[in-house]
């Protein structure tokens, strides 16, 4: 995982990051899957967060991004991060209503132009970015942009207003 998005002090590895606008932590912490013991957990700017460490202490199976999925039936909103270091950061989903709005693949070149969900609720905010489209030029200038989706990321959390990490560790 890159330097630039450090999700807490003391993750050590791979991390699933959960953000909930509509769920205090508690509440967010229960819709995890069974056994998540998250490295932190809290609350900021009107979004729950829990960031976990990815393999520990939980039983996600294939489908990772699911329990978010699952977690927003009632209304909420989630945001979650599937960051693996040896495709980092590797899937973006949102989810609302028990429903995927959008979900795509993040950095290493263009994985966010495959796009799927309900909804293109970044579509605007991605190619405004230069991180889809048919404007190529962030890419061919530098050929290290967003390849660890740093750029992509920041769209997100800029879109939806969700608070920056690092995270401090959970108490």
């Amino acid at each position: 995982m890159s330097e630039a998005i450090r999700w807490s002090p003391d993750l050590r590895g791979d991390a699933w990051v959960t953000y909930a606008r509509g769920l205090a932590p508690s509440q967010l912490l229960a819709r995890l899957p069974q056994g998540a013991i998250p490295v932190a957990l809290g609350e900021q700017g009107g979004w729950a967060y829990a960031v976990e460490e990815a393999a520990v202490g939980t039983a996600r199976g294939d489908d990772v991004s699911g329990p978010a999925i699952t977690a927003s039936a009632d209304g909420a909103e989630l945001l979650f991060f599937e960051t693996r270091s040896w495709d980092p950061p590797a899937q973006f989903t949102y989810a609302r209503g028990g429903r995927c709005v959008t979900s795509f693949g993040l950095g290493c070149g263009g994985e966010e132009d495959e796009r799927s969900g309900d909804a293109d609720v970044l579509a605007a905010s991605l190619r405004a970015a230069g991180i889809i489209g048919d404007d190529r030029s962030r890419y061919e200038a530098d050929e290290e942009f967003n390849m660890e989706g740093e750029v992509t990321i920041e769209v997100i959390l800029d879109h939806f207003d969700a608070p920056r990490p690092p995270f401090a560790p959970t108490s």
